[in-house]
């Protein structure tokens, strides 16, 4: 499973995301928009963004809102859509 898929798969079933910033998750994942993301070493940062999706219903819900959004952009009537359009709508 790709980066992209790991931080995905949470998203689109509405579960909030608290990540860091380690390999292909800031391709789909945007701090503070719709995920919350901690450096890779900063294990105390990751506990308070933990802690926030919590205690923070609001936060929460706009995580969940703003994730879900974003992750329609990668379903794959949206990428075939992008693909015919780009590709073979020229020809």
């Amino acid at each position: 499973m790709t980066g992209v898929q790991t931080c995905a798969l949470p998203i689109s079933s509405g579960i909030p995301v608290v990540s860091t910033k380690v390999g292909m998750v800031p391709d789909i994942a945007k701090d503070e928009k719709n995920v919350l993301l901690a450096d890779v070493d900063g294990s105390e940062e990751l506990l308070k963004q933990a802690k926030r999706v919590i205690e923070d219903g609001d936060s929460k819900e706009r995580l969940v809102q703003n994730a879900t959004d974003e992750v329609k952009k990668y379903s794959w009537d949206n990428i075939a859509r992008r693909y015919y359009q780009e590709v073979y709508s020229r020809l």
